[in-house]
């Protein structure tokens, strides 16, 4: 005859033990007790834990809606584009080149923080450079990535940072009347850089900053190195 725990009422009953139960015997009583396990009150209450949402972290230092802005008048690029036709790509006779060019950069930046170290978003980034009476505009827009990798030593490495960016560009070449020289199409655009937030004031977080960014396409090539300025609004900010 099966038994039952008195102590534990709501575990499942044991197997018989008669040793010379039958080999259906004891398959019948495992899926017996198979079936009351997974209906038993213990393994549902795990099932229910196991489901249950992980509890939010608050922020440390930072975190919630986050919003900035970069302004870099200060920088030097490298440009080498020809005009987006096939019959003028690579030849010698079309190519513009900016070489040590004064280069400037603008952007924005939508998104959050999850964590104290992490933030990720949108950005919109507009960029210029000029040379011999030729100029350079363009932009790129994509995604944006800030960490906080020495987070964890405590102090002002909370507020230094590294960034990276990639998304899609967009740039051509005009001499002073307006004219295209050079066309880059659809460009792909790869940034990094490094930053600190030195100063923190309300939900601002301000401070300077290093990037590089390259963009290329069939018909230009670009690298750009700027000094920026930036400012972030987050929904949290603790000193």
């Amino acid at each position: 005859m099966a038994t039952y725990d008195k102590q534990f009422p709501d575990r499942c009953p044991a197997a018989p033990r008669r040793p010379g139960a039958s080999t259906t015997t004891k398959l019948a009583w495992s899926a017996v007790v198979l079936l009351c396990s997974i209906g038993s009150p213990a393994v549902a209450a795990a099932a229910d834990e196991a489901d249950a949402p992980l509890p939010l972290v608050p922020p440390e230092h930072r975190g919630g809606f986050t919003f900035g802005a970069t302004l870099a008048p200060v920088g030097t690029g490298r440009v080498v584009a020809y005009p987006n036709k096939i019959d003028q790509l690579n030849d010698p006779r079309f190519e513009q080149k900016l070489s040590g060019a004064l280069a400037s950069r603008w952007g924005l930046f939508v998104g959050a923080t999850p964590r104290d170290w992490m933030s990720v978003g949108l950005t919109f980034q507009a960029e210029s450079a000029s040379q011999n009476e030729r100029v350079l505009a363009g932009g790129m827009v994509g995604l944006r990535f800030d960490g906080y990798p020495a987070y964890a030593w405590g102090g002002e490495w909370r507020n230094i940072g590294l960034t990276a960016e990639f998304g899609a560009g967009f740039a051509s070449i005009t001499d002073v009347d307006g004219n295209v020289l050079a066309e880059g199409g659809s460009l792909a655009s790869i940034g990094v850089g490094a930053f600190w937030d030195a100063w923190r004031i309300w939900h601002l977080g301000v401070g300077p900053g290093l990037n590089y960014v390259h963009e290329e396409s069939e018909t230009m090539q670009l690298d750009l190195v700027t000094l920026n300025l930036r400012a972030n609004f987050y929904g949290t900010l603790l000193q």
